[in-house]
């Protein structure tokens, strides 16, 4: 196995971006299939010719990448 140091480490090795977000499994997008307003009533999205509604997903901010816990307080 051959490693590559200086500049081209990161082209030929890259770094493990880590665990795929659960929310969107690393895709960065989420399909939406309801929306709740501000008076607490759901409206469902009906589907137009079988088409979903993808929407960034808000958990990973589309990265993909599963958001660090935030730390607990004392």
């Amino acid at each position: 196995m051959t490693f590559a140091l200086g500049g081209e480490a990161e082209y030929y090795q890259p770094k493990d971006p880590g665990p795929e977000c659960l929310w969107c499994d690393g895709g960065g997008n989420v399909s939406v299939a309801s929306i709740q307003d501000v008076l607490g009533k759901v409206h469902v999205i009906d589907f137009v010719d079988e088409h979903n509604v993808e929407v960034q997903c808000p958990r990973c901010d589309g990265t993909g990448v599963e958001p660090r816990p935030e730390p607990e307080e004392r």
